[in-house]
């Protein structure tokens, strides 16, 4: 019984196999331009073309995307720092009262805005614990605005 007859990449369908990888094909398709081989031929004989036509689609792919970004585009400019500067957005959440009720009040402080000297030990260890009760967050609020006056 005969068997397969042995696949023998050619310079054409190494060329045809590196720009079908790098237009993304899958490889049951660039099989299918290259002739009668099956995916683990396709990989055995054509590992590099495989590969280098990725990276060199990825690459003209970055090229035009930072072309772009250093030309103005905003888009490709906001991409570019979201991937390659790990920038994220960001939200800003508005809070309201109950309407016609009492608006509620947020206060953001640092440790240099607390005088320290007002507070007792058990206060120190709620903050520190991270327990902050409605009667302590009012009392260093009112604090860090008579200090600000």
């Amino acid at each position: 019984m005969a068997g397969r007859k042995r696949h023998a990449p050619t310079s054409e369908s190494r060329k045809t196999a590196e720009s079908a990888s790098g237009l993304g094909l899958p490889q049951a398709q660039i099989c299918s331009l290259i002739g009668d081989i099956d995916e683990k031929t396709l990989r055995k004989h054509y590992r590099k073309e495989l590969s280098d036509g990725k990276a060199k689609a990825n690459g003209q792919v970055v090229k035009s995307l930072y072309s772009s970004a250093t030309s103005g585009d905003t888009t490709a400019a906001i991409w570019w720092t979201k991937t390659q500067l790990g920038w994220k957005d960001t939200s800003r959440v508005e809070l309201g009262g109950i309407p016609g009720g009492v608006p509620i009040a947020i206060a953001s402080m640092s440790p240099d805005d607390v005088n320290w000297n007002q507070l007792n030990d058990e206060e120190v260890a709620a903050i520190a614990a991270g327990k902050m009760t409605n009667e302590l967050i009012t009392k260093l609020t009112a604090a860090a605005r008579a200090d600000s006056a």
